[in-house]
């Protein structure tokens, strides 16, 4: 058998209201009692106005909860304000006890930064003094300095370790130390900072003379190679 009745509350108490005077004009035609009318016109009557009463309240509440919300956020906007005010007060007064007599956690101390990222996009070119010049992509964030290092190979020899040139806090550097008799020379760059050095970047390469790819150019000739 079908379903006659809806599930839904609303739709339930409406499907009876419609119907219940139809009932009423019919009940003898439909077997119904006059006592049967009379209570399902009273649970009508009842389900009708407490479900009225519940939208008025389910309303009143969203009201209620809006204006709590919208409340709670000044209290917020002004209280944190006032304590920031404590803040800069204990600052200025550096006094620690500040925090303490308005019952507030102070600051907690800086968590350490940890090594500094690695530099990026080296490049070494030669300049018209013929010192090689060096540029670099790196942060600076924490105090953040730059270590310069330099392995070369000289002409017909083997190539170097890798030794320290300087440590500066631009991202650029120029050798005017250049060794002469090199075949070639690498540059890489690390930074650091209290936290850590980074791992060292990709080098950048410089070629001398005839070393830059069988160019034909005399040993006077620099040139450079990424």
């Amino acid at each position: 058998m079908a379903k006659v009745v809806p599930d839904s509350r609303t739709d339930m108490i409406a499907w009876f209201a419609q119907r219940a005077p139809i009932w009423a004009a019919n009940g003898a035609k439909i077997g119904l009692t006059p006592e049967q009318i009379t209570a399902l016109a009273g649970f009508v009557n009842t389900a009708q106005t407490t479900e009225a009463a519940a939208f008025a309240a389910r309303a009143a509440s969203k009201d209620a909860t809006v204006v709590y919300h919208n409340e709670a956020e000044v209290l917020r906007d002004f209280g944190a304000g006032l304590v920031k005010t404590i803040k800069a007060y204990a600052d200025a007064t550096d006094n620690p006890n500040v925090y303490s007599d308005a019952s507030i956690p102070p600051p907690a101390p800086p968590a350490p930064l940890g090594p500094p990222a690695t530099p990026t996009d080296v490049t070494a070119s030669i300049n018209n003094e013929g010192h090689v010049e060096l540029n670099w992509s790196g942060s600076r964030a924490g105090g953040t300095s730059f270590l310069v290092e330099r392995t070369v190979t000289p002409v017909g020899g083997s190539t170097g370790a890798w030794t320290l040139l300087a440590s500066v806090e631009e991202r650029d550097f120029i050798d005017t130390a250049v060794p002469q008799g090199l075949a070639s020379a690498l540059y890489r760059i690390k930074a650091q900072r209290a936290g850590g050095t980074s791992v060292a970047s990709e080098p950048g390469q410089v070629l001398f003379g005839t070393a830059s790819a069988g160019s034909g150019q005399t040993a006077s000739n620099l040139n450079l190679a990424a």
